[in-house]
């Protein structure tokens, strides 16, 4: 509902025209605004929906995107003061392991420890991310996150080596919750270790 006052009555003349021009101006506001929620709703949703996909491709991984997303945001509530970069680390959590779509079901789901040649195939799943995500303009920021959160702060990481604060923020966060949720939960050869454990071996690498 549009309210319309005036100082004095002459201006009472143009109410109709005044009263419609306003009012087709809220429409195009309300309706841009209920574009922009669509559009948002549609690009976390199909963020969640890949993170699925990358899961559901092997049953050992099953919901895993979506709790080191959450293991991942809970520290940057504290480590990330700006909103935009925390919702970059978001969108790249849940999409962390897209680029396990290129490595074969036979690595992923192998019970026992990998040899030499699959784990290097397994190395290249941050790079194979980064390409998948490369074509989307809107997820440029969060490629480098993606291709970085198997990096570690003493260099011994991969695919490129890098150290220190060369890791972006988000990826260093990233590789925290991504060993948490790793080593908490069970594999075809190990059971999940208890929590207290988990913990000694986070503080003892940081």
């Amino acid at each position: 509902m549009i309210t319309l006052a005036y100082r004095n009555a002459a201006g009472l003349n143009d109410d109709p025209l005044r009263g419609r021009q306003m009012a087709d101006q809220v429409a195009v506001a309300l309706s841009n605004s209920h574009l922009v929620e669509k559009l948002s709703r549609l690009n976390w949703g199909s963020l969640k929906a890949l993170a699925r996909v990358v899961d559901a491709k092997s049953p050992r991984t099953a919901g895993h995107s979506e709790r080191v997303t959450k293991f991942a945001l809970k520290m940057a509530d504290i480590l990330i003061p700006d909103r935009r970069e925390r919702e970059n680390l978001h969108r790249a959590a849940l999409v962390h392991d897209i680029g396990k779509l290129g490595i074969p079901v036979a690595i992923l789901d192998n019970p026992g420890k990998l040899s030499g040649k699959e784990y290097e195939t397994i190395k290249t799943h941050p790079q194979i991310g980064a390409r998948i995500l490369e074509p989307i303009e809107e997820y440029a920021a969060i490629i480098p996150i993606v291709l970085q959160h198997h990096e570690r702060f003493d260099g011994k990481g991969y695919p490129n080596g890098l150290s220190g604060n060369a890791i972006h923020l988000g990826a260093r966060i990233l590789a925290v919750a991504d060993a948490f949720d790793v080593m908490k939960s069970d594999r075809p050869y190990r059971d999940g270790m208890p929590l207290e454990r988990v913990m000694e071996i986070i503080n003892f690498t940081l």
